[in-house]
């Protein structure tokens, strides 16, 4: 081998070196951490909602594994984050949750809502509200009601489910209210299945009938 050719394999070796050590400070020397972050849906007001934590802060690399809580007492959510493509299916609610997997490949600034949110709304006036309130309270009732075994316990829930009325006469169904009224006056337990049946119908409906709430937008921070 002659000095010529030996000065070339030095000089490619060298090259090579160069580059490896390039490459392994420019990326495999990066830090890549795993992390574990739990999102979730909660009321903040009275009728208003958000996200929590509102901000997440990672950094560029890290591998997240996002659990997401839906605390909503009503609806169903799913979370979105469109610019990283990401759209969960629905989650149930009262504190159901689903969890998902995030590599986090570039810097920036990530917004995450329900789709329907993302779209843009407005916060809730009183009046629906107080339907919100209603809707929970009369779904709780209504199963203490077809879950009685006795006349007595029939009368226990029914003088709730009354109470309900008077609290919310400005936003309580017409139908909702007869079938309670009917229920005042029950005295056998087949005639309490026929109504609660009617009942359960009527709140179904109504819960229908809500709005989703509006739910403010919270943000990913990823850094270098």
């Amino acid at each position: 081998m002659n000095s010529r050719t030996t000065a070339l394999i030095v000089v490619s070796i060298a090259i090579l070196i160069t580059i490896l050590g390039f490459t392994y400070f420019s990326n495999g020397n990066q830090e890549t951490t795993s992390k574990e972050i739990t999102l979730t849906l909660s009321e903040v007001s009275e009728g208003e909602e958000a996200w929590i934590p509102q901000e997440i802060n990672v950094k560029k690399g890290d591998n997240v594994k996002l659990t997401i809580v839906n605390g909503d007492d009503e609806f169903e959510h799913r979370l979105s984050i469109p610019d990283l493509e990401i759209l969960t299916d629905p989650i149930p609610p009262v504190n159901q949750q689903i969890t998902i997997n995030i590599k986090f490949d570039e810097v920036g600034e990530f917004l995450f809502n329900t789709p329907e949110s993302l779209l843009g709304c407005e916060k809730a006036p009183p009046e629906e509200v107080s339907r919100r309130d209603l809707s929970f309270n009369l779904e709780r009732e209504t199963e203490k009601l077809i879950e009685a075994k006795t006349i007595d316990e029939v009368k226990s829930v029914v003088t709730q489910l009354s109470g309900l009325m008077i609290q919310y006469e400005v936003v309580a169904p017409d139908d909702i209210i007869e079938v309670i009224k009917e229920l005042e006056d029950v005295s056998t337990m087949d005639s309490v299945l026929e109504l609660s049946i009617i009942l359960e119908e009527a709140v179904e409906e109504f819960e229908e009938s809500l709005s989703p709430s509006c739910i403010e937008s919270g943000i990913i921070v990823v850094g270098e």
